[in-house]
């Protein structure tokens, strides 16, 4: 059985793809953020969440029991509550060259 991924944003068609063929997923695929209430209500049975400077703290993690890691589109993890996530054996992660400019040569 694949594991469940929440998508909490849009993302490129080719890593959705991508995603697709390793798990099962659901996707935000509205313009703008989703709803807080929204996100809870999808996150219940995810293991893992894909999303960009939602604040992983205690109130997200009580609502995604099964949730295992955290996949943050974003160079940092300032919206991470390491803490909370320690609690809940959460894994997160982060893209830190996702805003590098490759050098012109």
């Amino acid at each position: 059985m694949k594991p469940r991924v929440y998508i909490a944003r849009e993302i490129p068609k080719d890593v959705e793809a991508y995603i697709g063929e390793h798990c099962d997923y659901s996707i935000w695929d509205q313009p703008g953020s989703i709803p807080l209430e929204l996100l809870y209500q999808n996150i219940g049975n995810a293991a893992g969440l894909l999303t960009s400077g939602t604040s992983i703290n205690k109130e997200l993690l009580e609502h995604a029991p099964q949730l295992k890691v955290v996949s943050n589109i974003s160079v940092g993890y300032n919206n991470f509550d390491l803490e909370a996530m320690r609690e809940h054996k959460v894994l997160g992660t982060n893209t830190p060259r996702c805003l590098m400019i490759p050098s012109q040569t």
